[in-house]
């Protein structure tokens, strides 16, 4: 897949099997993985492992999952 151009907008990604959240802002997606810049740094997660709250999430862990 293309890297995403999109524009930037705060998105939270949920792990629901930890009971973990993290918010960043959206910097692209690459190889089914959201791209999210953190007061960290770049954070790359796959989509298979997270929700995605945000303006910027595009429906991605959606359509791979009806796919999968």
């Amino acid at each position: 897949m293309v890297p995403s151009n999109a524009s930037a907008g705060e998105i939270t990604l949920t792990f629901e099997k930890h009971d973990l959240t993290v918010s960043g802002e959206f910097a692209g997606f690459e190889e089914n993985a959201y791209i999210i810049k953190t007061e960290n740094g770049d954070l790359h997660v796959p989509i298979e492992m997270v929700t995605c709250e945000g303006t910027n999430c595009f429906g991605f862990a959606q359509a791979d999952r009806a796919e999968g």
